[in-house]
């Protein structure tokens, strides 16, 4: 039976990135022990949370980002709040497959083309459901981001394909 840990608070990133990257690091690194329909709620609505969260600084006191009578938008705590998670999963991937590369080294000729084969199918299904988890991030941070012409900005499984480990 899987043990799923309980949703962070909505404004501690600290907390929502660890529960985020234990889930990830499942989807990437253990995808064939299955993850539940529970968990994978549990994810997305940790994301989510913690992208309408109205509270921008836990070491302050917290206020609301807009009050009743406000005009800003509904959406402004996602769009300020994703840029944390986004980079977080980015250094996250760009660890992944540094990893991964290291592990290459002790492969030769079609040992190293099996490996790479190998790892590569599991890292584009495991992006696609980290793409999904993602959903509420990609369809208003990023798209938001996007709208507004940032060019180094894509939705997670772009992200997922097009990152490089750092040198």
């Amino acid at each position: 039976m899987e043990s799923n840990p309980p949703l962070p608070a909505p404004n501690d990133l600290a907390a929502t990135w660890a529960f985020l990257e234990n889930g990830i690091d499942q989807i990437m690194n253990r995808l064939e022990e299955g993850l539940s329909y529970k968990r994978y709620m549990d994810l997305y609505t940790g994301i989510y949370n913690y992208c309408t969260s109205s509270r921008m600084n836990p070491g302050f006191a917290s206020e609301p980002l807009a009050g009743p009578g406000s005009n800003l938008n509904n959406n402004r705590g996602a769009n300020l709040m994703g840029s944390d998670l986004y980079q977080n999963l980015q250094r996250y991937l760009e660890r992944h497959l540094f990893t991964i590369r290291e592990n290459s080294t002790q492969y030769m000729d079609e040992n190293l083309l099996r490996y790479y084969t190998r790892h590569w199918e599991k890292y584009t299904t495991a992006s696609q459901y980290v793409h999904h988890v993602f959903r509420y991030l990609n369809r208003h941070w990023v798209k938001r981001e996007i709208d507004e012409g940032r060019k180094t900005v894509y939705d997670v499984y772009t992200v997922c394909l097009t990152l490089t480990h750092p040198s």
